[in-house]
């Protein structure tokens, strides 16, 4: 990052009008128009701190982990549906067996559902992360300019695909424990 420097060599050193610093060139130039238009600063790198390797690795693994969560919240949303399919077909082929399905289904059911809670559990976690490698290498400005949240839950997708899974559990279970339909094959 370049910041830039004006010194006003008409005052001591030590006044605070003696030095001026400006984040960048337009606020510089803005400054000049206003207080000395003949006035020029000039730009100076400024060195912030360099990202350990640690702390970078520690970055990507959250980010991965996050983008690999995530992804995978879907995931055992889809297989619990087919494996909830597979149980109702099971209890056409084999309605004696109802009893065994249903409470199959159930525990298909309440492990999806504890399983995307960890996931959750495990995503929060990793914000927490990104939260704090934000706070130490980004100021609150650019955080907000690069929409750098990381504190925020999202627990809306989880709510959701968990209402899917005890919902699609239960349904699944009411049909399951349901006689075949006179004339269905059996």
């Amino acid at each position: 990052m370049t910041i830039f420097v004006y010194v006003n060599t008409a005052k001591q050193v030590g006044d605070p009008e003696h030095i001026k610093v400006f984040a960048n060139q337009h606020a510089a130039d803005e400054w000049f128009k206003e207080h000395d238009p003949e006035g020029v600063a000039f730009g100076y790198e400024l060195k912030a701190p360099d990202m350990k390797p640690h702390v970078g690795q520690a970055y990507k693994d959250a980010c991965d982990n996050l983008i690999y969560l995530k992804k995978e919240q879907f995931q055992v949303t889809y297989y619990t549906w087919l494996v909830l399919a597979a149980l109702y077909i099971l209890s056409r082929a084999f309605p004696v067996a109802k009893e065994v399905l249903v409470w199959g289904t159930c525990a298909v059911g309440f492990i999806s559902f504890f399983v995307l809670l960890n996931f959750q559990s495990s995503i929060e976690r990793h914000r927490k992360r990104l939260a704090s490698i934000y706070e130490d290498y980004f100021t609150e400005r650019e955080r907000k300019r690069l929409g750098l949240d990381a504190t925020s839950t999202h627990r809306l997708v989880c709510g959701i695909l968990s209402l899917a899974v005890l919902g699609a559990t239960a349904f699944t279970a009411w049909v399951v424990y349901q006689p075949p339909a006179p004339g269905a094959l059996e």
